[in-house]
């Protein structure tokens, strides 16, 4: 007769379940670096973050810039006002965003490389006021919104080199158009009305030139939140069932594709580097909204990689609001987190992996212990062993009985 012990069975069905139910990394090397502000809105390949910091309990805004891989912190200044926020950085560090004026009025600034010198653009002939910044490019183009005072639609632009000779952009065929960001070769993207009535995803060519519909995954909606070098092309679109998903193209806008969820219904995407990886958010399977990472075909839930890089202290509650913003070309993450609850504050960071960090297999993932599917491919380990057990017990029985 067949003899296992009880102990081989549990051990036996611990192995089935972590091989079902976790993908380890063979390396990866993670690190979180806190930054010296609450909030930031971008960074460029160097690591240099930029943000607006103060404006509580009736404090000035103030514009900063931090130095190389989020060291070191800068008031920008203003333009003789007490007020400025920071919108846009490219990789040189140069800076765009708004000030007041002595004359307490807001207008457009841009500034020289690593935020030195802030120049008012609308003392250099361009009028800012009705217009949003939304992104910057390494000649120091800029893009975003403009209003139409009379209608009050909105229009996509692109300006030309340091910010100057702004360029109304075209629509899909509805009446309003705005832009999310633009690459170094002029491309655009956004969203703009087709003439269906419904906002779609577009890309333009070089510095704003001809604007091409992005389409849908297959609902009726889409929208385009960054574009690489590469010109591929991310944001989220419906997809035939209702619910909005993450989405990348290839270079030039061309094929869009549905990078999934965490498990749940929705996801959306924030950034791509020029190596087509994407961060953004997506919905997991008990509803909870987590960070994502999309790299080496499969996304990584990026919540789970920071509860497991960071100290008990700053792990991750289930009330605590954790996102990602933007991703540079040497895999560094500008994130937030909102720690809610008894710890009630916030705090910005760098979330960053190695060249050589080791997507095995794709994606890397880490389920917590309590995730319902581990004890559920926990339960199919303690079936498919009690089968495999009962039918050599029957052999045996069958051996003797012969």
């Amino acid at each position: 007769m067949i003899k296992i012990s009880i102990q081989s069975v549990i051990n036996y069905c611990f192995l089935a379940a972590i091989l079902f139910t976790t993908s380890a990394p063979t390396s990866a090397n993670w690190s979180v670096t806190w930054l010296p502000a609450t909030r930031a809105v971008d960074l460029n390949d160097s690591g240099q973050v930029t943000g607006t910091e103060g404006g509580f309990f009736d404090d000035p805004f103030m514009a900063y810039l931090t130095g190389p891989n989020g060291l070191g912190f800068t008031d920008l200044g203003t333009l003789g006002g007490i007020d400025a926020t920071a919108l846009a950085i490219n990789n040189s560090g140069q800076i765009a965003g708004k000030s007041s004026t002595a004359s307490e009025q807001f207008h457009a600034y841009i500034t020289g490389a690593n935020g030195v010198g802030m120049v008012d653009l609308d003392l250099a002939g361009e009028d800012f006021s009705n217009r949003t910044i939304e992104a910057m490019n390494s000649s120091g183009q800029l893009t975003g919104a403009i209003q139409d005072d009379i209608n009050e639609l909105e229009r996509a632009y692109i300006t030309g080199s340091n910010g100057r000779n702004m360029t109304p952009l075209d629509t899909l065929g509805g009446n309003s158009s705005s832009a999310s960001d633009i690459n170094d070769s002029g491309q655009v993207v956004g969203k703009s009305d087709t003439s269906s009535g419904n906002f779609h995803a577009f890309i333009t060519g070089g510095n704003g030139s001809v604007m091409k519909d992005l389409g849908t995954l297959g609902g009726n909606t889409s929208h385009a939140e960054a574009i690489n070098n590469l010109g591929q092309v991310v944001g989220e679109a419906q997809v035939a069932r209702g619910t909005s998903h993450a989405f990348v193209t290839s270079p030039n806008g061309d094929g869009m594709m549905d990078l999934g969820t965490l498990g749940g219904q929705s996801s959306f995407a924030r950034d791509i580097n020029d190596a087509g990886e994407v961060v953004g958010s997506a919905t997991t399977a008990t509803g909870e909204n987590h960070a994502f990472l999309y790299s080496h075909d499969g996304i990584t839930d990026l919540n789970q990689i920071f509860n497991a890089t960071v100290g008990s202290d700053e792990q991750l509650d289930a009330d605590d609001v954790f996102s990602v913003s933007a991703i540079n070309d040497n895999q560094q993450i500008l994130g937030s987190v909102f720690y809610l609850g008894e710890k009630d504050f916030n705090m910005t960071f760098l979330l960053s992996y190695t060249s050589d960090t080791v997507f095995t297999p794709n994606p890397i993932y880490i389920p917590p212990i309590h995730e319902p599917q581990a004890y559920l491919m926990l339960i199919a380990g303690v079936g498919l062993i009690s089968f495999v057990l009962t039918r050599k017990r029957k052999a045996a029985q069958q051996s003797v009985a012969s």
